[in-house]
């Protein structure tokens, strides 16, 4: 996972732990989440994703529900409880969250 100083883990190699992590989340957290838990950049995590033969799928357009989910929840609640009951990722929960102004 992470290094203790919280930054990139410049020439470590990568775990079984950490593929592990990435085979029970990439597809819930996505790529961005996934890369900070484990101190990696975006586009190392993406590669070994890959590698792994994970990948993250096109999201559905989000409904009038959802969208109203998101406007009386995410205020007060974590990002990855929104994404989580819409059944979609952290990165797409938070990038609507964002669009949104919220």
């Amino acid at each position: 996972m992470s290094n203790k100083m919280g930054g990139y883990r410049t020439g470590r190699r990568w775990t079984e732990e950490d593929f592990q992590f990435l085979k029970e989340n990439y597809t819930s957290l996505g790529p961005a989440q996934c890369a900070k838990t484990l101190g990696a950049s975006y586009h190392s995590t993406q590669a070994q994703a890959r590698k792994l033969g994970l990948r993250m799928f096109r999201s559905k357009p989000w409904s009038k529900e959802d969208v109203e989910f998101l406007k009386e929840n995410f205020p007060t609640k974590l990002t990855a409880y929104c994404a989580k009951k819409l059944g979609r990722t952290w990165d797409a929960t938070h990038k609507k969250a964002n669009s949104l102004g919220l």
